[in-house]
């Protein structure tokens, strides 16, 4: 053999490992895409969910959010009945103990009179 046909033949063995090697890439490269695009969609129905699930939290931050407003305004007028109550209170406070000072100067007059009528009555037995 010639160092032609030597290379020649050298040239046909490189040449068909390049083609196994070729043939084994490509399958190698089918399956990772493979792997990959089952990936891809595995991670798009994770994001789905997760997209639902935040549009799920908005809604109820939106609800709770609401209902916080309500509770502010309900709080805000109890907050202003209490502030009528107590107006009123101290309004009722002042009249209840000007009316209390009334019966204690009544009270004083009745046993001043109380007095004086024993000491009348007293006197009149006296004289009989």
């Amino acid at each position: 053999m010639n160092n032609e046909e030597k290379i020649y033949s050298l040239l046909e063995k490189l040449y068909l490992e390049l083609q196994t090697t070729k043939t084994e890439l490509k399958d190698e490269i089918r399956g990772v895409r493979t792997e990959l695009k089952d990936e891809i969609r595995e991670n798009r129905k994770s994001i789905n969910k997760n997209t639902e699930s935040i549009s799920k939290l908005e809604d109820k931050v939106d609800r709770n959010t609401e209902s916080i407003r309500k509770l502010e305004d309900k709080v805000d007028k109890v907050n202003d009945k209490l502030d009528n109550i107590e107006a009123n209170n101290a309004d009722r406070y002042l009249e209840i103990s000007k009316e209390i000072e009334e019966m204690k100067d009544n009270f004083n007059n009745v046993e001043q009179i109380t007095a004086k009528n024993w000491q009348d009555i007293a006197r009149l037995k006296s004289i009989r």
